[in-house]
């Protein structure tokens, strides 16, 4: 199995399915041959880097090096508080900013695969950055080096009923970092949409069984109705288990072409010949529905967050 170098940038505190993520993640460096080189915070919520410590430590895992977001970015904070107050960490670990952080990750990386499951502010910061003592590489040409894909939940490629791609919550919370991603990174971008993750709902089995008593099922049961609907809806968890598994008969994967985003935080994939830009949809079988399929996902997901807190 060929290990994976990965960089994850969240931001966790917000929506729960952020945490399903990091348990899923957990799973992968348990199981999967995955290196955790750093977690980034892309939310300006004070508790999100100590919620990531909480976390892991809660699950006995080791700490990865942990980026604190970058200055400017919008605070979400739905169960961080909550949650860190509740079980708190060890010792409360230093952190450098996202940038620092990300730099030193892709510089200590052979081919990594850097992953966004929040709104593009460090991965644009990052992209613009310019050569230091981590690296004299500037940032677009650390990630060419370093980097073997971005792989991002962003955007919406369905139109709605006006015809038109509905604006997605990470690409339009900073439609000028978003942008710039697009414009800038110079290596295969995979976009994992709304559309796709939507109605994947994971976190019953958690919730059902530990109820508040874990970060994880806390963060579920106190998002808003999550409970009451069985679950959340899997963007994020969604992503990173094909950054690890890959299509695996689950998803398919698009031509490529070229993301445009418009100043509504609107994303449009447009054909073109060697475009390094492509979109996750769900893999649907005969006889078998998509939401059946996406059922199937949610399963997946959910038993390897049950595994990663066996003898909890």
């Amino acid at each position: 199995m060929k290990k994976i170098e990965l960089i994850l940038d969240t931001d966790i505190g917000g929506d729960c399915d952020d945490m399903m993520a990091l348990a899923y993640l957990v799973y992968a460096t348990r199981y999967r041959n995955v290196e955790l080189k750093a977690i980034t915070h892309c939310n300006g919520c004070p508790h999100g880097a100590e919620l990531i410590q909480s976390f892991f430590e809660f699950l006995g895992e080791k700490v990865p090096p942990i980026g604190h977001a970058a200055k400017g970015t919008k605070a979400f904070d739905t169960y961080a508080s909550l949650v860190t107050e509740r079980f708190g960490v060890s010792e409360k670990m230093p952190t450098a900013d996202a940038v620092t952080t990300l730099r030193r990750a892709l510089a200590e990386s052979d081919k990594a695969v850097l992953c966004a499951i929040g709104p593009l502010t460090n991965i644009a910061a990052l992209l613009e950055s310019k050569g230091d003592e981590i690296s004299p590489l500037d940032g677009a040409s650390l990630i060419r080096e370093h980097c073997e894909k971005l792989v991002l939940m962003a955007g919406g490629f369905v139109p709605g009923e006006d015809g038109r791609n509905r604006p997605e919550f990470n690409a339009y919370v900073d439609i000028e970092a978003t942008q710039k991603t697009v414009a800038l990174c110079p290596i295969p971008m995979v976009f994992l949409p709304f559309e796709t993750g939507l109605d994947m709902l994971t976190g019953k089995p958690m919730m059902d069984t530990f109820h508040d008593t874990t970060p994880l099922s806390l963060s579920f049961v106190s998002h808003g109705h999550t409970k009451e609907h069985g679950g959340r809806h899997s963007w994020d968890p969604a992503t990173v288990l094909y950054v690890v598994e890959g299509l695996a008969d689950r998803f398919k994967e698009s031509e490529g072409g070229r993301v445009t985003v418009d100043g509504e935080g609107r994303t449009t994939l447009v054909p073109e010949k060697n475009g390094i830009h492509s979109v996750l949809t769900v893999k649907t079988h005969d006889g078998i529905s998509e939401s059946d399929c996406k059922a199937r996902i949610a399963a997946y997901i959910d038993a390897c967050a049950m595994k990663v807190h066996e003898g909890i």
